[in-house]
């Protein structure tokens, strides 16, 4: 009986070697993945330039948002497939891998439609929200119905790429990445420029680059002669392995959308310091959402090896790999977040933002990007324990520690002390208290024995009912 559990949840030799590539190739394929749904940052760049007006940063603040919100669903859906189907990756058991495979796709289909609706039906009212020129507002509006009603598109796209991140294939999913990249680059400059279709025109070029990275991910995998093959006819929700995408996928949306309104009500507290002040405050908070997409890509790669190890029972390398990343990820932003703060003023002159608002910009800068670091630590946290299939608490910290205790210190702290020292620093400090939780937690809590006695279960209840089905093949014949 021994034998037959070791066979179960240990992967062989050919798929261990298969499962475990470089984590440097695998962080550069979370990165340039998650650099293609930046590209809502970059298009709309083009398309404010393409139409010639003065207010710049007032239709990116219209844009960016659009693109973000847009992606939201589709981006965290695609990692909780992942980290589902890495888990089962993990674990070698073929009949749990197919159906996490296919039944990722299906909800992808099911959530996709939905997904466009709803980020459509707050296109209007989110937009008011914005101080957009009226000469503006039609083509900011144009944008977020076209990017976020092509939804759908983004989240099939995320999926499959998730799909491919899981069972190993990281440069597989690179070129799906790169492919979709270009294409978007390509029909954006032929819409926007040639066409002179303007802001929808590049939502239209956003959606068909994901559509043809997504129709290229989708061959391989239909191609492949592994155990994950996917197979359109068997495309279909099992109950367990939909349950498992779902509540991670769930904690994961619900700590992004906490996030997002945060970054879109922490802008309020910045307007009686001057219109200088929200300027430079608006150039610092671009840098910020930059380094976020380095910690993300750290996060969403930690999930992916954590997952596969956990699935193996391999919960000495889980905590290594962890413990690697989370260094990894601390250098690498440290290293990154002081390049930004150099190179504040000298992004400030060359965006010509006058010299007043450049100095704020090199005085506010030291105050908030070096702190990424503890950012990078919260989420690289939660994404191990996400991997083994631990959600509530993750979830609950993060948006307590990254959304809500910042809004509490500003409403509570800028009455009593009305400086921009204040509204910088209350993301610092709450981050920080997040990160020794999240450290803590980690190191002390008992997460990983009940995680272990819920993947027993998870075996157990696998191995009957493939004991049942070989009674009733018998009995059949």
């Amino acid at each position: 009986m021994a034998g037959k559990h070791s066979k179960v949840a240990q992967p062989s030799a050919a798929e261990r070697r298969h499962a475990a590539p470089s984590t440097t190739i695998a962080l550069f394929a979370s990165f340039l993945c998650l650099l293609v749904q930046e590209l809502g940052i970059l298009i709309p760049l083009g398309v404010a330039y393409h139409l010639g007006q003065s207010e710049l940063s007032q239709t990116l603040q219209a844009l960016f948002p659009a693109a973000h919100i847009g992606a939201i669903p589709a981006t965290w859906l695609g990692i909780g497939c992942s980290i589902a189907v890495a888990r089962a990756y993990g674990s070698s058991d073929e009949d749990a891998l197919s159906d996490s495979v296919h039944t990722a796709v299906a909800l992808s289909l099911i959530f996709g439609f939905p997904a466009s609706v709803l980020t459509t039906l707050v296109a209007q009212p989110t937009l008011s929200l914005f101080s957009i020129p009226p000469q503006l507002a039609t083509d900011a509006l144009d944008f977020w119905y076209l990017s976020c009603g092509a939804s759908f598109v983004s989240v099939a796209f995320n999926v499959l790429l998730g799909i491919q991140r899981a069972v190993g294939h990281n440069l597989l999913s690179l070129v799906c990445s790169l492919v979709a990249a270009l294409a978007s680059a390509v029909l954006s400059i032929e819409l926007t420029g040639a066409l002179g279709m303007g802001a929808k025109g590049a939502a239209l070029a956003l959606a068909a680059g994901q559509l043809a990275g997504g129709a290229l991910c989708l061959a391989m995998l239909t191609r492949s002669r592994r155990p994950y093959r996917l197979r359109l006819a068997r495309v279909r929700v099992v109950w367990k392995q939909s349950s498992n995408i779902l509540a991670c996928s769930a904690s994961l949306v619900a700590q992004a959308l906490a996030i997002a309104a945060f970054q879109l009500l922490s802008p309020t507290f910045v307007t009686d310091f001057g219109e200088e002040m929200c300027a430079a405050w608006d150039l610092v908070h671009w840098l910020e959402l930059a380094l976020v997409v380095v910690a993300n890509a750290f996060a969403i790669t930690t999930a992916t090896f954590v997952a596969r190890a956990f699935g193996s029972s391999s919960y000495d390398e889980m905590r290594g790999v962890s413990r690697r990343l989370l260094l990894s990820g601390i250098v690498a932003m440290g290293a990154l977040s002081a390049s930004a703060c150099i190179l504040a003023r000298q992004l400030g002159e060359l965006l010509a933002l006058g010299a007043s608002v450049t100095e704020l910009v090199a005085l506010m800068a030291p105050l908030t990007l070096p702190f990424m670091v503890l950012y990078t630590i919260v989420v690289v946290i939660g994404a191990a324990l996400r991997g083994a299939d631990v959600n509530m608490q993750p979830t609950v910290a993060s948006i307590a520690g990254l959304s809500m205790a910042p809004l509490i210190w500003l409403v509570l702290a800028l009455p009593r002390l009305h400086t921009i020292v204040t509204v910088a620093l209350a993301r610092p400090i709450t981050w920080g208290v997040t990160a020794a939780i999240m450290l803590v937690y980690y190191r002390h809590g008992r997460w990983l024995t009940l995680a272990m006695r819920k993947a027993r279960k998870e075996r157990n209840s696998r191995s009957n009912r493939r004991r049942r089905r070989s009674r009733n093949a018998r009995h059949r014949a």
